[in-house]
């Protein structure tokens, strides 16, 4: 389950919109939704998506190895906290100039505790800036009913 904010700029300056997204998968159906909390509906139903998780090898507490596999040719750059813990930076950048951020908590089995894109622009300003960023983590298994589409919420089906 995620829930993001998101903010819209016009010319990387001037907002222009926002909204919440909240997405679901329920792993044992194997189903994806996409929430709408403001009209109180779940769009989605059965799908072939998968998810799995990389998680920590063991041994590598800079999360090298999990680096290695979300962010192929990434180098490590640095370290520092993230939602009260310690975090390892991971940085790479594309041929097409595009800069990615990744921040790995090896005491969570190297969970990504932020993510970060920006595209290339003109005028030293970038294109886009994309960040997912966990304000707060609390380790172990959630209550079941997070992964259930909320009560009174219709369904629709997007197939």
């Amino acid at each position: 389950m995620n829930k993001c904010d998101v903010e819209l700029f016009h010319h990387y300056l001037i907002r222009y919109g926002g909204g919440s997204e909240h997405t679901l998968y329920v792993q044992p159906r194997n189903s994806g939704y996409s929430i709408d909390d403001k009209n109180r509906i779940a769009y989605g139903g059965k799908c072939s998506c998968t998810w799995q998780a990389v998680r920590l090898e063991s041994g590598d507490s800079s999360c090298r190895q999990t680096a290695a596999i979300r962010l192929p040719g990434g180098e490590r750059v640095g370290s520092h906290r993230s939602a009260g813990t310690l975090v390892m930076e991971y940085r790479g950048v594309d041929e097409k100039g595009t800069v990615y951020q990744l921040f790995l908590a090896p005491e969570y089995g190297c969970e990504v505790m932020e993510e970060i894109v920006r595209w290339k622009g003109t005028l030293g300003i970038p294109g886009a800036h994309w960040r997912y960023r966990v304000t707060s983590y609390k380790p172990g298994e959630p209550d079941e009913s997070v992964f259930e589409v909320p009560t009174g919420y219709r369904v629709e089906s997007t197939h």
